[in-house]
């Protein structure tokens, strides 16, 4: 045993509290807090380091001087600049894609062009109601496929991918030769404007007659204007900002008083969130003259105004005042942090030191406008006054100083020249209805296969909404397994005749023997899975980049040719024609597919405009994916010859 005394007992450590006590029914006397000893106050004001203040006064008054302009012209990634209309949303203007029109739009708008046209031709001489209905149904109705022995592969192939839509293809079934196609008249419209003049009784299979083509023709054009603007379709694909290499839409916008100077070009190189917002968008300098509509009237509008600023509050902050019950929803407190954890230390820093230093001066900025800042004038209550300078103007005049909502200025090379004082306030939806998913392509990488997949997750049903991608896939194999096999079932039927037996006897055929094994050059992926091969891109002889070509697995099916997977998905079907042949690639830039992957959505949107109005359109969205998978795609395998 050593010497040393051992205590296991902590020192015995007394506390003193004060507690209020109340006498009264009421509890108002002790929740007041009262002090009566203005020592103590005073102490406990020294220990919380009151007395090191630097003597600045509460701000009870302020004065603002602010630049507003609106932007006057808007230009989408292929089309030319034109004057922004203020009756859409400057964020559906962005999204607005083409998408086919579902089989109920396309029977209802064909309805209602029907009696559109009766209602125009009204009282004309030589006209009855319903005198053109047949025969427009004969040319342009519903039509549903069939699968013919005599069809081409990629003919077949396509009617069985409508026939797999067992909803859809009812629907055809129930319509066809009973209902106006609106789609198909659509489609003829804008590959002709003037086509219904060939259908006039001078040419051999016309029914028209010739007093009545004008009225018709009047009224197809204005039944397109009212379908384009129901659903606010791009009238052309040059009014689309939807970059297919890149899977984001890319525009510019423009704004400008009377002079060339005062021009200002912003530019959004990428977006694709699906709320359009001040972040989008860098501001371009450039040498080139732009070709502009007109020259706009609108000034620069300069507002002062005078207000009492109130403090900004976040959850969590700390409330200034002595004996106020701050809220528990956010307990800053008690956030766990690491040395690591420099965001959470930085967060709860600010919270708790520099969080209620901050006011708030309201002021209403219409939308689509830049907004400048004159200068700020706070005024305390001791009456001095303060200038509040901008933050960028910190780092002097080298025009490179960092600002909270400010745009980049950029030069035609994309390099940063400086920060603009401007802000942007976009024309940007506070809150819209979003549809089921139409449209669902997961991007992911396939690092043992060395290739990109696009999983189609969900498809277009044809009918205006979404459908399995996998399942439609399984059907569509299966349909046109079944209607091969009842080929071959005649051909056996034939085989098995005796006459025929005689006679492949008499010329020396005979049963060949059927062997256990079979060779297989590769394993079946589903048809919803496209494949994207990454190559070199083109024209570059130095420096050899990677970008990635939409690819076609073969559809090996007993009993026809091999032949190419289409996708079914608008996105992924760039540069394939209706029948299903290639007209031109299409190429993704590698950067657009990273590790983790992409997952693009194509929805509809519904929101309220301004006055009320009801607006629709068809639009997307691009967000991070999951990370990489396998396809489980292999190569040379020899399997049991069932």
């Amino acid at each position: 045993m050593s010497g040393t005394l051992y205590n296991p007992c902590e020192p015995f450590q007394a506390y003193n509290r004060l507690e209020t006590r109340t006498r009264e029914e009421s509890l108002n006397s002790a929740l007041s807090a009262k002090i009566h000893d203005p020592l103590w106050m005073l102490a406990r004001q020294w220990q919380f380091g009151e007395f090191k203040g630097e003597d600045t006064g509460s701000a009870i008054e302020s004065k603002v001087a602010i630049k507003t302009q609106r932007l006057n012209y808007f230009k989408p990634n292929y089309g030319n600049w034109k004057n922004i209309d203020d009756t859409v949303p400057m964020e559906i203007t962005v999204e607005k894609l083409h998408q086919q029109l579902g089989i109920r739009s396309a029977y209802y708008l064909g309805k209602k062009l029907l009696r559109q046209i009766d209602q125009s031709l009204h009282g004309h001489a030589g006209y009855a109601p319903g005198m053109y209905s047949k025969n427009l149904i004969s040319r342009f109705g519903f039509q549903a496929p069939m699968l013919n022995d005599g069809d081409e592969i990629q003919d077949l192939a396509r009617y069985a991918q409508v026939m797999a839509r067992s909803q859809a293809y009812n629907y055809l079934k129930t319509l066809e030769g009973k209902a106006l196609d609106a789609a198909r008249i659509l489609k003829a419209q804008n590959a002709n404007p003037n086509f219904i003049n060939g259908l006039s009784i001078s040419n051999p299979s016309g029914f028209i007659q010739p007093a009545h083509l004008t009225h018709i023709n009047t009224t197809l054009q204005l039944w397109k204007v009212q379908l384009i603007e129901e659903f606010n379709l791009p009238e052309l694909q040059e009014e689309q900002s939807w970059i297919p290499e890149k899977m984001e839409y890319a525009f510019d916008t423009a704004s400008v008083k009377l002079t060339e100077e005062d021009l200002r070009t912003l530019h959004a190189e990428s977006y694709f969130q699906g709320h359009l917002d001040w972040f989008s968008f860098d501001q371009i300098h450039s040498s080139d003259a732009l070709e502009l509509p007109d020259i706009p009237t609108n000034p620069i509008e300069r507002h002062v105004l005078s207000l009492i600023p109130s403090e900004a509050s976040i959850a969590g902050m700390p409330v200034s005042r002595w004996w106020e019950m701050e809220d528990g929803k956010v307990d800053l407190g008690n956030m766990s942090a690491s040395d690591t954890d420099l965001a959470k230390i930085s967060i709860t820093q600010y919270a708790m030191n520099y969080s209620n230093d901050w006011l708030v001066i309201p002021f209403d900025v219409k939308s689509g406008s830049l907004c400048e800042v004159e200068g700020i004038v706070i005024k305390d209550v001791f009456g001095f006054r303060t200038h509040v300078e901008a933050a960028h103007k910190q780092d002097g005049n080298s025009g490179l100083g960092w600002g909270m909502y400010g745009q980049s200025i950029l030069n035609e090379n994309k390099e940063y020249l400086g920060m603009d004082k401007k802000i942007f306030i976009p024309d940007s939806l506070a809150k819209t209805l979003e549809s089921e998913p139409i449209e669902k392509i997961k991007m992911i990488r396939d690092e043992m296969a060395n290739t990109v997949w696009g999983i189609e997750t969900i498809i277009p049903d044809l009918m205006g909404s979404g459908i399995s991608g996998s399942d439609t896939a399984n059907r569509l194999e299966q349909l046109i397994e079944s209607f091969m096999d009842q080929e071959k079932a005649i051909e056996e039927i034939e085989a098995n005749d005796p006459k025929y037996l005689a006679e492949a006897e008499s010329n020396g055929q005979v049963r060949q023997w059927k062997p256990p094994l079979k060779y297989i050059l590769s394993n079946k992926i589903s048809e919803n899975w496209i494949p994207f091969i990454p190559i070199h891109k083109p024209g570059q002889a130095i420096n050899r980049e990677i970008i990635f070509q939409r690819a076609s697995m073969p559809r090996t099916i007993s009993g026809i040719e091999p032949h190419a997977v289409r996708p079914q998905t608008g996105f992924l079907r760039v540069g394939i024609a209706d029948n299903n042949q290639q007209n031109k690639p299409y190429f993704i830039h590698e950067e657009e597919v990273p590790r983790a992957g992409v997952t693009l959505i194509g929805q509809y949107q519904l929101t309220r405009w301004y006055s009320g109005k009801r607006l629709v359109w068809y639009g997307a969205r691009k967000i991070t994916g999951k990370g990489e998978g396998s396809s489980g795609l292999r190569f040379d395998l020899l399997t049991d010859n069932k």
